[in-house]
């Protein structure tokens, strides 16, 4: 009775797509739900439902490489359990570096390896760029995925690596303008991608949104500091 019950309410949620809090928690307590429901209804990383994907290497494998298409850590033991997903699992993500680059000036260096890198430094982002700052809520840390994907003229000659597994990335906006997006009030559109995307989920990490974005742009902003321990200079 109970069984037909959950499955009622699983199948109400997935047709109805609610993402209220209820139906979020609901969803997270089934492995099988939980990996559906970030791949069809919530089309991103599910944090609450992580912990119960990652007891099943099924789940754990889909979810690392359809939903986060990255390293899912936390489903690495279960997935090692199954040979087969592991081979896979691994061939798609060991190639994907997490050492990315943040540019910075030399006479902040020094206090860069003393204290980390800071959200709100003024370094490190042009006047023209400022727009941002309004969906941000603070002045990012810039990082791209390439170290030369810098202008050879910029006044910022300095590298440092950054290490960011784990980091909560969001988009990079001022670089998305580099692309073709048209920027509005409310969202940013290409018209030659046939693409809208929201400004409130681009700076939501993990959202489909922002992985775009990344992907597109290979860069990324961090909303948050980041410590010494993960940088190399």
């Amino acid at each position: 009775m109970t069984i037909d019950h959950n499955h009622r309410k699983y199948n109400y949620i997935m047709t109805t797509k609610d993402t209220s809090p209820e139906a979020r928690a609901f969803m997270a307590s089934n492995p099988q739900y939980a990996y559906e429901y970030a791949y069809h209804v919530l089309n991103e990383r599910f944090p609450e439902g992580e912990k119960v994907i990652s007891t099943v290497a099924e789940y754990a494998y889909l979810y690392a490489v359809v939903v986060l298409k990255e390293r899912f850590v936390e489903g690495e033991r279960a997935i090692n359990s199954k040979p087969s997903y592991a081979k896979v699992y691994y061939a798609l993500t060991e190639n994907k570096s997490t050492l990315w680059y943040h540019r910075t000036t030399p006479d902040r260096l020094n206090e860069i390896k003393k204290n980390g890198l800071k959200i709100n430094s003024k370094n490190g982002l042009t006047v023209a760029g400022e727009w941002s700052f309004e969906y941000y809520k603070c002045r990012p840390i810039f990082l791209s995925q390439n170290p030369d994907n810098f202008n050879e003229d910029d006044a910022a000659p300095v590298l440092i690596g950054v290490n960011i597994e784990g980091l909560p990335l969001v988009a990079d906006l001022p670089s998305l303008v580099d692309f073709g997006a048209n920027i509005d009030e409310d969202e940013i559109w290409f018209e030659d991608r046939d693409r809208t995307l929201s400004y409130k989920k681009l700076v939501k990490s993990g959202s489909a949104d922002a992985r775009y974005a990344i992907k597109l742009t290979k860069s990324a902003a961090c909303l948050i500091d980041i410590p010494t321990n993960r940088l190399q200079f």
